[in-house]
């Protein structure tokens, strides 16, 4: 499905109902051009098993699906 970023960043998405944490790669990131909270971090676990830390928080990432506009907390990978 594709979303719009903060309105200027248009990306395809996977959507999984289970998840709880909304991840962005750092090259979307990079693109957005938006501020990171570096002390907000969690630990992540990939499909692969690998752990990492997330570079930090979106705080109020604006975006928009099927003309609904959404602000979300995500973590950037």
């Amino acid at each position: 499905m594709e979303v719009i970023l903060d309105g200027k960043v248009h990306v395809d998405t996977i959507l999984n109902d289970r998840s709880q944490i909304i991840g962005i790669w750092h090259a979307i990131w990079e693109k957005l051009g938006l501020p990171l909270l570096a002390d907000c971090t969690i630990m992540m676990e990939s499909a692969n098993q690998l752990c990492n830390n997330s570079l930090g928080l979106l705080q109020d990432l604006k975006i928009n699906v099927a003309s609904q506009h959404l602000f979300v907390q995500a973590q950037v990978c």
